[in-house]
């Protein structure tokens, strides 16, 4: 099997191309580090559009450090309303259209969006803030937003036909704001991840990707903290992306290489007597313990069965206490 680091980075570029070989024109990371603004995007298909509407102010990202974008995270009716208040620079509102948002930190767009006619509410003086955006839910919020769509010529999709919001489905496919979710299909009733969002509003907007150039692996000793975050994003779900940096920090020093001479390697620290089937489980067979992508990918799949305390007990400990 080819080389660990080499493979990795590959595999990112191959990514990156495929990004923008899909979106004719995207510059390729212009003014971005390696990995670009977010730690836990890369290598995602929006990541181009992510970096736009992140440019653009409509985004600052989920954690308080500003590194995450949290791309899997379901978006609500209320972070819809802030994300379309900033991306169209509503002015503020004359009135309070809702009573179930009082005291929600979206109040003031909830307020600019409702007042913009992007808004119905749900029924009179309710919003539902915490309620999450079905991709037909977005399409009219997205279809109100911009007003200066044009009209579609035929019915886009088979799978919307009788619902309340088809007409505009239309509307933002026709104006290539949705590719919609497969073959004749949209997917209505599918909840909006973030990622997807911040294709949605940097189409809608005319914004131009930025896909940020790949994290580049050493050659050799241990990884960055980003360039780990950049391999376990491919494989571990977003909201555990953090705790695999931090556990294998701890076990391995996030060194590929690292062995215990009691039988533990790489930046998981497998057992070397359960390797060869954990490898060949997740589609590496024959992979060394200390490819580093193989390595994770197996965590990764360990990960999925159990806590992390069943297979890392001290580490996971480590981390939960912080």
């Amino acid at each position: 099997m080819p080389c660990t680091r080499a493979r990795f980075t590959h595999l990112i570029i191959f990514a990156v191309v495929t990004v923008l070989f899909v979106a004719t024109g995207a510059p390729a990371g212009e003014d971005l580090p390696p990995g670009g603004t977010f730690t836990d995007d890369n290598g995602n298909i929006h990541e181009g559009f992510i970096e736009a509407i992140f440019a653009a102010g409509i985004t600052s990202g989920c954690s308080p450090d500003g590194t995450q974008y949290c791309p899997g995270d379901l978006v609500t009716r209320s972070q819809m309303a802030t994300l379309l208040a900033r991306a169209l620079d509503l002015p503020p509102a004359g009135a309070d259209y809702f009573d179930d948002d009082n005291g929600d930190i979206h109040e003031d767009n909830i307020n600019r969006i409702a007042e913009a006619g992007i808004t119905l509410g749900v029924k009179p003086r309710t919003f539902e803030p915490t309620a999450i955006v079905p991709r037909d839910q977005m399409a009219s919020f997205l279809a109100r937003a911009f007003k200066d769509l044009e009209m579609p010529t035929y019915d886009q999709f088979d799978d919307d036909d009788g619902n309340v919001h088809e007409s505009n489905i239309n509307i933002i496919a026709a104006n290539g704001i949705t590719l919609g979710c497969g073959t004749g299909a949209f997917c209505p009733a599918n909840p909006v991840p973030r990622d997807q969002m911040a294709s949605f509003l940097g189409r809608g907007l005319g914004l131009t990707e930025n896909v940020p150039p790949p994290v580049q692996l050493p050659e050799t000793g241990p990884l960055s903290e980003a360039q780990a975050t950049a391999l376990f994003s491919l494989y571990f779900p977003p909201e555990d992306v953090a705790d695999a940096v931090h556990l294998a920090d701890c076990e391995s020093n996030l060194d590929p290489d690292a062995w215990n001479p009691v039988g533990f390697g790489g930046l998981f620290q497998h057992i070397a007597a359960a390797w060869e089937s954990r490898a060949a489980a997740v589609g590496f067979p024959g992979a060394s313990i200390f490819d580093a992508e193989a390595n994770t990918a197996a965590a990764a799949a360990l990960k999925g069965s159990g806590p992390w305390s069943a297979h890392w007990p001290a580490c996971a400990a480590h981390i939960a206490a912080g």
